[in-house]
Order: C-alpha cells, then sequence, then structure tokens
C-alpha cells in the first residue's frame, strides 16, 4: 500500500457555492488547501482550551488596530470549537483569488474567514472549506489527484471514463460523491 501523497501538499479548491463553478474560471472564487497531515490532527486533537486562546491572542494581535475594538470583543468570545476552524482555516489556506468583499479583494484568510456571510438554512463557506481540508487527510497519491480534481470542479477519471460510456481502466481509487472509494471500500 502506498501512503504517500505524490508529493501534493497545495490544492487548488474552486468552491461548489451559489453556482460558482459554474462562472467563468477568472470569476469564480477559489484558494489553494494545504492537505491535513497526521501532525497536524494530532496536535489539534491535543490543544486545551488555553493553548487555543493563547493562539488566538498571539495571531490577533496583528489585528486590533485594522479590525477595532467592537470586533475584536466578538473574537474574544467566540466559542473553542470555532476557534479550532478558524485555526485549521489560517493554517491551512493561502492564495484566495476573487473573494470580494464591498467591492475590494481581500486575501487575507483571517480577514476572510471573519467576513464571509452566514445564510440561513446552508452550509457556510467556512464550513465548507474546513469540511474539503479535513478530507485530505489520509489520502494516498491517486485519491489526493482525484481530490484535487474535484476540489476544482473537474471531473475525475472513473467519472470522465463513465461519461464516455468506455469502461475505466483505473482500479485505483477515487472521491464519488462525499466517500472515497479505493479497490472496493468505501470511508466517509
Amino acid at each position: 500500500m502506498d501512503f504517500g501523497t505524490g508529493s501534493l501538499e497545495w490544492l487548488r479548491f474552486v468552491p461548489d457555492y451559489h453556482g460558482n463553478r459554474k462562472l467563468p474560471e477568472g470569476d469564480r472564487i477559489s484558494l489553494e488547501i494545504r492537505r491535513l497531515r497526521s501532525v497536524d490532527m494530532m496536535v489539534m486533537a491535543e490543544l486545551d482550551e488555553d493553548e487555543l486562546y493563547a493562539w488566538r491572542d498571539r495571531h490577533f494581535e496583528q489585528y486590533a488596530e485594522s479590525l477595532g475594538s467592537e470586533v475584536m470583543a466578538t473574537v474574544k468570545r467566540l466559542p473553542l470549537s470555532i476557534l479550532r476552524t478558524l485555526r485549521i482555516f489560517v493554517e491551512h489556506t493561502r492564495d484566495f483569488r476573487n473573494f470580494e468583499f464591498d467591492g475590494v479583494a481581500e486575501t487575507d484568510a483571517t480577514k476572510i474567514f471573519l467576513q464571509l456571510p452566514l445564510f440561513p438554512n446552508e452550509t457556510p463557506l467556512t464550513e465548507m472549506i474546513a469540511e474539503a481540508i479535513a478530507k485530505t487527510a489520509g489520502l494516498g497519491a491517486d485519491e489526493v489527484k482525484n481530490y484535487e480534481a474535484r476540489l476544482a470542479g473537474t471531473p475525475t477519471r472513473r467519472k470522465r471514463a463513465a461519461r464516455a460510456s468506455t469502461p475505466s481502466q483505473d482500479s485505483g481509487s477515487t472521491l464519488e460523491g462525499d466517500a472515497i472509494t479505493t479497490s472496493g471500500t468505501t470511508s466517509r
């Protein structure tokens, strides 16, 4: 069994959000996400609340002036679950494209996280991004390649083969829906 990732550490993610993937390529919002490694998961699992609050205080020092006291007071009240998501978001994202707020482009992960709207009865974009990052944990080289295609909104090798009505010669892995299928076994 090959546990390698084919040296793919950063993957381009084009969220399937409000018709984003149907837009012309240059107009789509997208970002790069860093593959979640075992060591990242171990560190996050072992962080206690004091460590998370200390991280929050250190991280937000640089934003105190630009965000203002009202936003900073709200940040101080964020629950631990949101702080964990924020930390993963900040440490595992980069190269944001077409994220605009009031006509101004934003590329800073923290500011994007704090400004993204929360629409009633739908999954927040921050959560979609965090889930995409989480799904990269434990993927081998073939799974990472297929997952990268799915993140970008392009069909995986298996789906392209099915569309062409030609049997797939790939006996490896592919991502279908939210499940990762590997040699006849499925995990969620």
